[in-house]
């Protein structure tokens, strides 16, 4: 910083120990020390809100900690409450129904109800709600079960099974009369004492003269076992089956009395 002269303002060097312009002594600028430096005086107040803002923080950081941990707590005691009941959910199933595939019979008009093969403690419901036995093939079944619990809330479980509907029911045969009585040496055809060939799902069997290993043929055929020629008791045997499979053998008697 440049001198000058206290008394009269003019510049003043560095060697000058008198004012050349007015005589007036040059006075030394003060050196301060470390000492004698002034400080910033620290704020009682201030300082007192930073504590408590340190204080705040420290609160506030375990109150979430705290807070984390009884979250933490109750989900781990949730899941757990979840478990046991999803264990106490599960579905006793009838015989019939305790593989993955169950069963049923077709028949002309027919449904059946799903949960009469399911047993539990629980709410539980079947969609499709009835199966129609009517109708061969396969029809997949989805059991829902439902539970509360004031611990665990609200707990689904839900099984699958596969209800196939197969034909299982033989051609019916029926006969005109039985024994039927001739005389030896007449002619007799044993289907004009055939009354009715009929399968329920198939209708009317229609006659063939040979049986036949097809797959999905319905039909009946008929043989004579004897001699209608010679007397005594013989027999017509008719052999019908569905395109299911299903088969019927039936008989009636032919009495041939000699002549």
């Amino acid at each position: 910083m440049e001198n000058v002269c206290t008394q009269c303002g003019h510049p003043l060097k560095e060697t000058n120990k008198y004012c050349p312009f007015c005589g007036a002594p040059v006075q030394a600028s003060p050196v301060l020390t470390e000492e004698e430096t002034p400080r910033e005086v620290e704020d009682p107040a201030s300082e007192h809100r930073r504590t408590g803002r340190r204080l705040l923080g420290i609160i506030g950081a375990v109150i979430v900690l705290v807070a984390g941990g009884l979250f933490v707590t109750h989900l781990i005691s949730r899941n757990n409450a979840r478990n046991e009941l999803y264990k106490k959910m599960a579905v006793y199933w009838s015989e019939k129904a305790s593989g993955d595939v169950v069963e049923l019979t077709w028949y002309v008009n027919g449904r059946v109800d799903p949960l009469q093969y399911a047993e539990v403690g629980y709410p539980i419901t079947a969609e499709p709600a009835m199966i129609d036995v009517s109708v061969a093939g396969d029809t997949q079944v989805t059991f829902t079960v439902t539970a509360e619990d004031e611990k665990a809330g609200t707990v689904v479980r839900t099984y699958t099974k596969t209800f196939t509907v197969k034909d299982r029911i033989a051609p019916k045969v029926s006969f005109a009369d039985d024994p039927v009585v001739i005389e030896a040496g007449s002619e007799f055809d044993p289907a004009s004492n055939i009354e009715m060939v009929k399968d329920d799902k198939d209708g009317e069997l229609q006659y063939r003269q040979e049986r036949t290993d097809e797959q999905g043929t319905a039909y009946y055929t008929w043989t004579i076992n004897g001699n209608l020629n010679e007397a005594g008791s013989h027999y017509v045997e008719v052999y019908a089956v569905d395109a299911a499979g299903n088969d019927t053998v039936a008989f009636f008697q032919i009495q041939v009395n000699a002549q």
